[in-house]
């Protein structure tokens, strides 16, 4: 797992042509490095509450505070394929708050392009 991201060159090692081209350095396990031109982060809102990834200079302010304020709760997806569509055309999701799956989507895809599979 990624432990830090140095993402200027003020604070990377390396010659000016390398740092020029791979101004990003994303550190790992046993402070093994990679050298890069950019980095996109996508790891959960906790990883990132939690500050695991030390990210060089840090985050800007605005980040930091969305960051903090944001929450998030448990949740449960429940993927269902029908063989016929019982429900009517017209309806796309049902909200029933206060209830074991408190919103549900119903959607068709056609037959020769069936959804991407899900993986567990």
């Amino acid at each position: 797992p990624v432990t830090a991201v140095h993402y200027t060159n003020a604070t990377s090692a390396g010659s000016q042509q390398d740092l020029e081209h791979h101004p990003v350095v994303v550190i790992g396990p046993g402070g093994r490095s990679i050298r890069c031109q950019a980095v996109i982060v996508t790891v959960s809102l906790k990883m990132l509450q939690s500050n695991y990834i030390q990210f060089t200079p840090g985050l800007p302010s605005q980040k930091q505070d969305a960051i903090r304020r944001l929450e998030m709760s448990n949740a449960i997806k429940v993927l269902l394929g029908f063989s016929e569509r019982f429900w009517p055309s017209d309806l796309f999701d049902v909200v029933c708050t206060n209830s074991f799956l408190p919103e549900i989507w119903m959607l068709e895809y056609p037959p020769d392009d069936p959804p991407p599979a899900a993986t567990f």
